[in-house]
Order: structure tokens, then sequence, then C-alpha cells
């Protein structure tokens, strides 16, 4: 269990980087990417507010700090490539 609080972000990232790109070009990549750092904040510190006793809470939440980076990475090498030739 403790490997998948390790890990989890980085398998997130690998499933959810597709379905960011087709939500980003769909509905805009800078309404996205703002919503996608706030969330990062409040998921990647709510972790200090869970007991240790709720490993499946702290888990669920690095699956939305996963997501989150997901879209970040996505929709700013996006955004590079709009801006710059």
């Amino acid at each position: 269990v403790q490997l998948g609080i390790l890990t989890m972000p980085a398998l997130c990232m690998l499933v959810f980087s597709a379905p960011a790109g087709w939500f980003a070009d769909r509905y805009g990549r800078r309404p996205i990417l703002i919503v996608a750092m706030i969330m990062y904040a409040l998921f990647g510190a709510a972790p200090l507010l869970l007991s240790m006793s709720n490993i499946w809470a702290i888990i669920a939440t690095r699956v939305a700090v996963g997501l989150c980076e997901a879209v970040a990475m996505t929709v700013t090498t996006a955004m590079i490539a709009d801006y710059f030739k």
C-alpha cells in the first residue's frame, strides 16, 4: 500500500495525459490549466489534514494529484508549442 502512495501520481499521469489533451483542445488550455493548478495545491496539501489511519483517503488524494499533474504537463507543453516556434 505504501508503494502505491509513492507511485500513484506517475501512474495517473500515464493514464490521464491523453484525456487531458483532449479536454484542453475542446475547452481551452488556459482555464483548464488554472483549475488544475488550484486543485493541485489543494490535493497536494490534503494529506496534512488526513489521519494516517485512513490510508485510502491519502491514496485518493495522490490519484487527484496525478490527474492534476497530467493536465499541467500536457497543457503547458501544448501552450509552449502554441506560443513559440
